[in-house]
Protein backbone atom coordinates (compact mmCIF):
# COMPACT_ATOMS: atom_id res chain seq x y z
CA UNK A 1 0.00 0.00 0.00
CA UNK A 2 3.19 2.42 1.09
CA UNK A 3 4.64 1.96 -2.07
CA UNK A 4 1.91 2.30 -4.39
CA UNK A 5 1.38 5.70 -2.59
CA UNK A 6 5.04 6.35 -2.97
CA UNK A 7 4.70 5.39 -6.75
CA UNK A 8 1.84 7.32 -7.20
CA UNK A 9 3.25 10.26 -5.44
CA UNK A 10 6.43 10.22 -7.51
CA UNK A 11 4.83 9.91 -10.79
CA UNK A 12 2.66 12.67 -9.67
CA UNK A 13 5.32 14.66 -8.99
CA UNK A 14 7.12 13.89 -12.79
CA UNK A 15 4.33 14.78 -14.43
CA UNK A 16 3.80 17.97 -12.39
CA UNK A 17 7.42 18.93 -13.69
CA UNK A 18 7.07 17.44 -17.30
CA UNK A 19 3.76 20.05 -17.72
CA UNK A 20 5.65 22.61 -15.78
CA UNK A 21 9.30 22.66 -18.00
CA UNK A 22 7.18 22.32 -21.24
CA UNK A 23 5.11 25.15 -20.80
CA UNK A 24 8.27 27.04 -20.11
CA UNK A 25 9.70 25.49 -23.36
CA UNK A 26 7.07 26.85 -25.15
CA UNK A 27 7.30 30.64 -23.56
CA UNK A 28 10.30 30.49 -25.27
CA UNK A 29 9.27 29.28 -28.07
CA UNK A 30 10.21 32.14 -31.13
CA UNK A 31 7.39 33.68 -33.11
CA UNK A 32 7.43 34.72 -36.75
CA UNK A 33 7.57 38.61 -34.79
CA UNK A 34 10.48 40.32 -34.77
CA UNK A 35 12.79 41.43 -32.01
CA UNK A 36 12.96 44.50 -31.25
CA UNK A 37 16.98 43.85 -30.37
CA UNK A 38 19.29 41.11 -31.77
CA UNK A 39 19.05 37.44 -30.39
CA UNK A 40 19.72 34.15 -31.67
CA UNK A 41 20.22 30.91 -29.96
CA UNK A 42 20.69 27.13 -30.80
CA UNK A 43 19.29 23.81 -28.69
CA UNK A 44 18.80 20.39 -29.73
CA UNK A 45 15.64 19.24 -30.90
CA UNK A 46 12.44 18.62 -29.78
CA UNK A 47 9.99 18.86 -32.72
CA UNK A 48 10.50 17.77 -36.24
CA UNK A 49 9.80 21.08 -38.95
CA UNK A 50 12.29 22.64 -41.50
CA UNK A 51 13.87 26.14 -41.90
CA UNK A 52 11.79 29.73 -42.04
CA UNK A 53 13.79 32.44 -43.64
CA UNK A 54 12.98 35.77 -44.25
CA UNK A 55 15.38 39.42 -44.56
CA UNK A 56 15.49 39.50 -40.59
CA UNK A 57 14.11 36.37 -39.12
CA UNK A 58 15.40 32.64 -39.23
CA UNK A 59 13.67 29.75 -37.23
CA UNK A 60 14.08 26.45 -37.81
CA UNK A 61 13.58 23.18 -36.31
CA UNK A 62 14.66 19.69 -36.04
CA UNK A 63 17.34 20.76 -38.81
CA UNK A 64 21.05 19.32 -38.57
CA UNK A 65 24.39 21.55 -38.89
CA UNK A 66 24.67 21.25 -42.86
CA UNK A 67 21.36 22.54 -43.07
CA UNK A 68 21.77 25.46 -40.43
CA UNK A 69 25.31 26.53 -42.43
CA UNK A 70 23.46 26.56 -45.48
CA UNK A 71 20.89 28.74 -44.85
CA UNK A 72 23.26 30.78 -42.71
CA UNK A 73 25.78 31.34 -46.13
CA UNK A 74 22.30 31.26 -48.25
CA UNK A 75 23.73 27.80 -50.28
CA UNK A 76 22.77 24.61 -50.74
CA UNK A 77 24.68 21.72 -48.85
CA UNK A 78 26.01 20.32 -52.23
CA UNK A 79 28.92 23.38 -51.71
CA UNK A 80 29.80 22.28 -48.35
CA UNK A 81 33.78 21.07 -48.19
CA UNK A 82 33.78 19.20 -45.08
CA UNK A 83 37.70 18.22 -43.67
CA UNK A 84 35.27 15.98 -41.55
CA UNK A 85 31.80 15.01 -40.98
CA UNK A 86 29.44 17.21 -39.45
CA UNK A 87 27.59 16.31 -36.26
CA UNK A 88 23.96 14.04 -36.79
CA UNK A 89 22.34 15.54 -34.06
CA UNK A 90 18.59 17.98 -34.60
CA UNK A 91 18.74 20.90 -33.20
CA UNK A 92 16.36 24.44 -32.97
CA UNK A 93 17.64 27.71 -34.31
CA UNK A 94 16.10 31.10 -33.54
CA UNK A 95 17.93 34.51 -35.41
CA UNK A 96 16.29 37.66 -35.59
CA UNK A 97 17.06 41.48 -36.22
CA UNK A 98 14.69 44.20 -35.23
CA UNK A 99 13.84 46.12 -38.86
CA UNK A 100 16.23 48.10 -40.38
CA UNK A 101 18.95 45.79 -39.32
CA UNK A 102 18.06 43.11 -41.71
CA UNK A 103 22.00 43.17 -43.27
CA UNK A 104 23.57 41.88 -39.81
CA UNK A 105 21.48 38.68 -40.31
CA UNK A 106 23.81 36.49 -41.81
CA UNK A 107 26.94 37.61 -39.99
CA UNK A 108 24.97 37.07 -36.81
CA UNK A 109 23.78 33.76 -37.73
CA UNK A 110 27.19 32.61 -39.19
CA UNK A 111 29.01 33.88 -36.28
CA UNK A 112 26.73 31.88 -33.91
CA UNK A 113 27.02 28.75 -36.36
CA UNK A 114 31.45 29.00 -35.39
CA UNK A 115 30.94 29.88 -31.87
CA UNK A 116 28.62 27.04 -30.94
CA UNK A 117 29.52 24.01 -32.93
CA UNK A 118 33.58 25.55 -33.10
CA UNK A 119 34.04 25.75 -36.76
CA UNK A 120 35.67 28.08 -39.31
CA UNK A 121 34.55 28.58 -42.30
CA UNK A 122 36.45 30.12 -45.47
CA UNK A 123 35.34 30.67 -49.34
CA UNK A 124 37.35 28.74 -52.09
CA UNK A 125 37.25 28.16 -55.39
CA UNK A 126 37.66 25.21 -57.64
CA UNK A 127 37.14 23.47 -61.18
CA UNK A 128 34.37 20.46 -61.29
CA UNK A 129 31.70 19.56 -62.99
CA UNK A 130 28.56 21.85 -62.90
CA UNK A 131 25.17 23.33 -63.68
CA UNK A 132 24.34 26.23 -65.45
CA UNK A 133 21.18 27.63 -65.82
CA UNK A 134 20.35 30.51 -68.11
CA UNK A 135 17.56 32.12 -70.54
CA UNK A 136 16.99 30.17 -73.63
CA UNK A 137 18.46 31.69 -76.60
CA UNK A 138 15.88 33.43 -78.61
CA UNK A 139 13.13 32.72 -76.28
CA UNK A 140 11.57 34.91 -73.68
CA UNK A 141 11.64 33.24 -70.28
CA UNK A 142 7.86 31.93 -69.51
CA UNK A 143 7.24 32.77 -65.76
CA UNK A 144 4.86 32.38 -63.14
CA UNK A 145 3.20 35.87 -62.25
CA UNK A 146 5.27 37.62 -59.98
CA UNK A 147 5.15 37.96 -56.33
CA UNK A 148 5.53 40.70 -53.67
CA UNK A 149 8.01 39.91 -50.98
CA UNK A 150 5.91 38.96 -48.00
CA UNK A 151 7.04 38.01 -45.00
CA UNK A 152 5.30 34.24 -44.69
CA UNK A 153 6.28 30.93 -43.30
CA UNK A 154 6.84 30.08 -46.77
CA UNK A 155 9.13 32.13 -48.29
CA UNK A 156 12.17 30.92 -50.02
CA UNK A 157 11.39 27.47 -49.15
CA UNK A 158 11.97 24.79 -51.56
CA UNK A 159 12.03 20.88 -51.89
CA UNK A 160 12.03 18.21 -54.46
CA UNK A 161 10.89 14.79 -55.22
CA UNK A 162 11.39 12.05 -57.27
CA UNK A 163 9.67 13.99 -60.04
CA UNK A 164 9.35 17.53 -58.96
CA UNK A 165 11.04 21.07 -57.98
CA UNK A 166 9.06 23.40 -55.68
CA UNK A 167 10.45 26.64 -54.72
CA UNK A 168 8.15 29.18 -53.38
CA UNK A 169 8.23 32.83 -53.31
CA UNK A 170 11.67 32.69 -54.04
CA UNK A 171 13.84 34.24 -57.01
CA UNK A 172 15.94 32.35 -59.81
CA UNK A 173 18.73 32.24 -56.82
CA UNK A 174 16.54 29.83 -54.78
CA UNK A 175 15.52 27.71 -57.87
CA UNK A 176 19.09 27.10 -58.52
CA UNK A 177 19.70 26.07 -54.84
CA UNK A 178 16.84 23.80 -55.01
CA UNK A 179 18.52 22.05 -58.24
CA UNK A 180 21.67 21.91 -56.35
CA UNK A 181 19.54 19.91 -53.39
CA UNK A 182 17.71 17.47 -56.32
CA UNK A 183 20.47 17.03 -58.70
CA UNK A 184 24.28 17.14 -56.02
CA UNK A 185 25.86 19.12 -58.31
CA UNK A 186 26.64 22.78 -57.85
CA UNK A 187 24.43 25.19 -60.03
CA UNK A 188 25.29 28.81 -61.01
CA UNK A 189 22.51 31.34 -61.69
CA UNK A 190 22.60 33.53 -65.41
CA UNK A 191 19.34 34.06 -66.31
CA UNK A 192 19.68 38.21 -64.22
CA UNK A 193 15.63 37.26 -63.71
CA UNK A 194 14.65 39.33 -61.09
CA UNK A 195 11.56 39.50 -58.40
CA UNK A 196 9.75 36.42 -56.51
CA UNK A 197 7.71 33.69 -57.86
CA UNK A 198 6.52 30.52 -57.03
CA UNK A 199 8.26 27.41 -58.91
CA UNK A 200 6.79 23.88 -59.75
CA UNK A 201 9.22 22.32 -62.39
CA UNK A 202 7.61 18.68 -62.91
CA UNK A 203 8.83 15.71 -65.21
CA UNK A 204 8.11 12.31 -65.69
CA UNK A 205 10.89 9.31 -65.35
CA UNK A 206 13.96 9.76 -63.18
CA UNK A 207 15.38 12.86 -61.79
CA UNK A 208 18.44 13.34 -64.26
CA UNK A 209 20.16 16.51 -65.52
CA UNK A 210 18.48 15.73 -68.78
CA UNK A 211 14.64 15.39 -67.29
CA UNK A 212 15.04 18.48 -65.19
CA UNK A 213 16.72 19.84 -67.92
CA UNK A 214 13.93 18.77 -70.91
CA UNK A 215 11.31 20.62 -67.83
CA UNK A 216 12.63 23.50 -67.62
CA UNK A 217 13.30 24.52 -71.01
CA UNK A 218 9.28 23.16 -71.86
CA UNK A 219 7.90 24.91 -68.88
CA UNK A 220 9.85 28.19 -68.56
CA UNK A 221 12.14 28.63 -71.62
CA UNK A 222 15.44 28.01 -69.18
CA UNK A 223 18.28 26.21 -69.97
CA UNK A 224 20.07 23.92 -67.59
CA UNK A 225 23.53 23.04 -69.12
CA UNK A 226 26.18 20.60 -67.68
CA UNK A 227 29.70 21.54 -68.08
CA UNK A 228 33.28 21.78 -66.22
CA UNK A 229 33.83 25.50 -64.49
CA UNK A 230 35.14 27.27 -61.44
CA UNK A 231 33.02 26.94 -58.43
CA UNK A 232 32.49 28.53 -54.74
CA UNK A 233 32.88 26.43 -51.94
CA UNK A 234 32.66 26.84 -48.41
CA UNK A 235 35.20 25.03 -46.72
CA UNK A 236 34.09 24.17 -43.26
CA UNK A 237 36.66 22.75 -40.54
CA UNK A 238 36.00 21.37 -37.05
CA UNK A 239 38.11 22.38 -34.38
CA UNK A 240 35.75 20.56 -31.66
CA UNK A 241 32.49 20.00 -31.87
CA UNK A 242 30.86 20.28 -27.97
CA UNK A 243 27.85 17.68 -27.82
CA UNK A 244 25.13 19.20 -25.66
CA UNK A 245 24.67 17.53 -22.29
CA UNK A 246 21.84 15.79 -20.97
CA UNK A 247 20.70 16.61 -17.16
CA UNK A 248 18.82 13.55 -17.25
CA UNK A 249 19.60 9.81 -16.09
CA UNK A 250 19.98 7.33 -19.16
CA UNK A 251 16.61 5.70 -17.87
CA UNK A 252 14.59 8.70 -18.08
CA UNK A 253 15.50 9.72 -21.64
CA UNK A 254 13.21 7.30 -23.86
CA UNK A 255 10.24 9.38 -21.51
CA UNK A 256 11.23 12.93 -21.82
CA UNK A 257 12.89 13.39 -25.40
CA UNK A 258 10.06 14.82 -26.53
CA UNK A 259 8.77 16.71 -24.17
CA UNK A 260 11.75 18.51 -22.36
CA UNK A 261 14.24 20.35 -23.64
CA UNK A 262 17.92 19.22 -22.86
CA UNK A 263 19.75 22.90 -22.71
CA UNK A 264 19.26 26.08 -23.54
CA UNK A 265 21.80 29.07 -25.05
CA UNK A 266 21.85 32.42 -25.48
CA UNK A 267 24.80 33.48 -27.16
CA UNK A 268 24.17 36.99 -27.94
CA UNK A 269 23.12 39.75 -24.93
CA UNK A 270 20.15 41.87 -25.46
Amino acid sequence: MWRSRITFVSMAALQASIVQTVMAQQALQPTLERPSTASAWITPAASNRGGIVDAGLYRAQSVQVGSLLADAYQISQVRLQLTEPLPSDRFDAYVGVPRGEEGDLPSLFQGLLAQQFHLQCEWVEERQKSLVLSKSAGLEPSLPEPLALRESTLRGRRCFGPNNIWVFTGGTDELTRAIEDALQMPCEDLTEIMGAYDFAVTWEGDRTVETVSSALKSQFNLELIEEVRTVKMLRVQIEQVASAPSPFPTWTKRLVWRLLPLNYCKLIED
